[in-house]
């Protein structure tokens, strides 16, 4: 699937909200300084989607992703998706995450516009 500037901005958001810390194990990629920490790639901790990024109802939904390491990423995608939902509903809530599931199946078409200004906006707001 092809990532979009909005998809990277939104990327770099989640990581930049979630302190650059995974937040299954807590490992941290910048120091308080903002400096990557040492043996540390930035490209280890990644933007995990919850619900597919192909699905354009959620894809830029800041409740639908967190920032997790590649092992955590991998460990919820492939060994335990069980364990994945039940670390969404404590993050959200059950109300929450009952929204997010219906928002999930509802419509959204593309607008490539919108996702960026939108994700301006989201960018924004961590200043």
């Amino acid at each position: 699937m092809k990532r979009t500037p909005a998809d990277k901005d939104f990327s770099n958001y989640i990581r930049a909200r979630d302190n650059w810390t995974c937040q299954r194990c807590g490992s941290k990629f910048k120091d308080e300084d903002g400096n990557v920490i040492p043996g540390k790639s930035l490209q280890g901790l990644h933007c995990s989607h919850y619900h597919s990024r192909g699905i354009n109802s959620v894809r830029l939904e800041p409740d639908n992703c967190v920032a997790l390491c590649h092992g955590c990423h991998r460990h919820f995608d492939i060994r335990d998706q069980k364990a994945h939902t039940e670390f969404m509903i404590r993050r959200l809530g059950q109300d929450r995450y009952d929204t997010l599931l219906l928002q999930r199946h509802s419509y959204k078409k593309k607008d490539p516009f919108m996702d960026k200004l939108m994700v301006k906006a989201l960018l924004k707001e961590l200043e």
